[in-house]
């Protein structure tokens, strides 16, 4: 619309500042983050927690010496921490994770975040980690950088991606643990063993017998919890959240 642009600081701006003052906020920004995560690493090297609090514990609140409150502190929460030894003696008894959920669901033991119990929670993911099963919190080490968000340069979303092991910091604050040595370690043993095979392109083996997208995948949806149906079956399709215990 040719309107010129003036600011406080740097007056008119043309085309010179504005390609320089872009490409110095984006190092500036750069810098910022690689900054934070320092004070994050350096945090974790001294037991504190921050974030999400896990399943299982609760936050201390209380003040420093210089008045302060002393942020990251947590410890193992009465209510909730019987639960995780309770998944984890079940899960080593040979029961199966969708079993545990829909027992915890029917005795209406709520979930992380007052969410209802699925597998998924219970077992998490390989690769990522996460899960009851998989959290080495409750073994008394906390770990954290395991994953980074980028941004997806395209469409502007945050996307996760593991993070390189030289960069995972890990503490050990034996006064969280809430599961024993050897009750975690058969329950590892357990889940290396149920872990689908990898084929040699380094890809779950399931993935190459997984069946093509139909017509209607991903659009049919529950009439009750409003959830997507998904292949259950050879020919039919299902709500996989009452399947998973939910």
């Amino acid at each position: 619309l040719g309107t010129q642009m003036h600011t406080v600081t740097e007056g008119e701006i043309d085309a010179l500042k504005l390609g320089l003052k872009g490409v110095m906020n984006a190092q500036v920004l750069v810098d910022i983050g690689k900054n934070t995560r320092r004070g994050e690493a350096a945090r974790v090297r001294m037991g504190r927690s921050f974030g999400r609090t896990p399943y299982g514990y609760r936050m201390i609140r209380r003040l420093g010496p210089d008045g302060e409150p002393e942020r990251g502190l947590r410890e193992p929460d009465p209510a909730t921490a019987p639960v995780v030894r309770r998944i984890f003696e079940a899960y080593c008894a040979g029961r199966s994770p969708r079993a545990i959920a829909r027992q915890l669901n029917a005795e209406g033991v709520a979930g992380p975040n007052g969410m209802p119990w699925n597998d998924t929670t219970i077992r998490g993911r390989p690769k990522r980690g996460d899960g009851i099963l998989r959290n080495p919190i409750y073994t008394g080490r906390l770990v954290w950088g395991r994953h980074k968000k980028l941004r997806e340069p395209v469409a502007g979303r945050k996307v996760l991606r593991m993070a390189d092991p030289k960069d995972i910091v890990e503490a050990a604050v034996p006064e969280l643990r809430i599961v024993a040595q050897e009750l975690w370690d058969r329950a590892q043993a357990r889940l290396a063993t149920e872990a689908a095979p990898i084929s040699v392109e380094s890809r779950p083996a399931f993935w190459e017998r997984r069946r093509p997208r139909y017509l209607l995948s991903e659009k049919v949806v529950c009439g009750c919890c409003g959830r997507t149906f998904t292949s259950l079956g050879k020919d039919y399709l299902g709500c996989s959240a009452a399947r998973n215990g939910q």
